[in-house]
């Protein structure tokens, strides 16, 4: 395929699921299905989409912080709970074959 139709492609979908992560946080909607198609193995394309996504989940928390101080309890619970499962599944994917059995 060309670089540039490439280049075109990964900088709609960037831009399209930035734009659904601000919005509904669904840009692995879009940016999966995409990496997939433009053959990249399944579980690189999970850490890919996870790893470009990291900092629409920041942008959230910080333009919500006045509504997070009213549930700070609540916001550390939920914290910690994605934290424990964003391990576990790292580590899952760290370990688990990449090809269907």
């Amino acid at each position: 395929m060309n670089i540039y139709l490439i280049t075109m492609i990964l900088l709609v979908t960037g831009f399209a699921g930035g734009l659904l992560s601000s919005i509904a946080g669904m840009a692995s909607l879009v940016m999966y299905p995409v990496l997939i198609a433009l053959g990249v193995p399944p579980v690189s394309a999970d850490v890919t989409n996870t790893a470009a996504m990291i900092f629409t989940g920041v942008g959230a928390g910080i333009s919500s912080a006045r509504e997070l101080k009213a549930n700070r309890n609540l916001m550390f619970a939920v914290t910690g709970y994605a934290l424990i499962g964003g391990i576990l599944g790292t580590v899952i994917l760290a370990i688990a074959p990449g090809r269907h059995l």
